[in-house]
């Protein structure tokens, strides 16, 4: 009986021994499934963070291309203005150039004028002091510019 009972200590010794190889399996199962489901909720995050990532630095990309577009804009505006005002400066000079060419023209054609009258008096006045007959008796004739209708203002003319 001794022996009985000691065979069924040893078969308890083992089955309690068994049943903590069984626990501990089983812990090392969960702690090893709790392990794995750490991992893979910390390879979620970092791949939600790289996703988050990603996003930022799509919206930057934009966000940079966006103010390039508006300085690109802003520049082409600025030159465009630029070309614009060289444009009216030019065209203001080149007016500025013709009044200043008529205004010489018109200086010349007067100096002209004056000189052919200053002619014509002094051959006036050198064939009056030859002739002092004639039609008007002793006295010089005067001879005026001919009167244009169009450009002579007819007061200035007469006196």
């Amino acid at each position: 009986m001794k022996q009985l009972a000691l065979s069924f200590l040893v078969d308890v010794a083992q089955c309690i021994e068994a049943e903590r190889a069984q626990n501990d399996a089983a812990t090392i199962a969960v702690e090893n499934e709790a392990k794995k489901a750490k991992i893979e909720a910390e390879t979620e995050n970092a791949k939600i963070e790289v996703e988050k990532m990603t996003a930022e630095n799509e919206r930057s990309k934009i966000e940079v291309a966006r103010e390039a577009e508006k300085a690109k804009s802003e520049s082409e505006k600025e030159i465009d203005t630029a070309k614009i005002l060289a444009q009216r400066e030019s065209e203001t000079e080149a007016r500025r150039n013709e009044i200043e060419t008529k205004r010489l023209e018109i200086e010349n054609q007067l100096q002209v004028r004056r000189l052919e009258s200053e002619v014509q008096i002094r051959t006036s006045s050198s064939a009056g002091s030859i002739e002092h007959g004639g039609i008007n008796g002793g006295m010089k004739t005067l001879k005026l510019p001919t009167f244009n209708e169009v450009k002579d203002d007819l007061d200035a003319y007469l006196n």
